[in-house]
């Protein structure tokens, strides 16, 4: 295998016992993923963006951004009217209980598991 210029992007290799992505730039090694998906996509250009803005070399502090952002149960504002059904009294209790948290916090809280079962046979 001959060795590529020092001023072209490498490509990612597959590392076949992981079916993973792994890319070596500038002798550091990122992961990108499994081959297809879009955050093996993402990763990519994110270090490639990183790599043409400095000029075909990785920043000392560049940091390939691995953390997913943590999805949050929405809260509901609803209003009680005159024909309020236990359908509507289970959405907002469980909009109180498990609203502005994330689903692993959730799964601690057992009233709103139990009120999420009610939830889903009233709808």
């Amino acid at each position: 295998m001959g060795r590529r210029s020092s001023k072209a992007f490498p490509e990612p290799q597959l590392h076949r016992s992981k079916g993973l992505l792994r890319l070596r730039v500038d002798g550091r090694e990122f992961w990108l993923g499994k081959p297809g998906t879009r955050t093996a996509d993402e990763r990519r250009a994110e270090i490639l963006a990183a790599w043409g803005a400095n000029g075909g070399s990785l920043p000392a502090d560049f940091n390939l951004n691995t953390t997913k952002p943590k999805k949050v149960v929405p809260k509901i504002a609803k209003e009680i009217t005159a024909g309020v059904t236990v359908g509507d009294l289970v959405e907002i209790t469980l909009s109180e209980i498990g609203g502005g948290k994330t689903p692993e916090e959730l799964r601690n809280i057992s009233r709103w598991w139990i009120l999420r079962k009610v939830a889903d046979a009233t709808h």
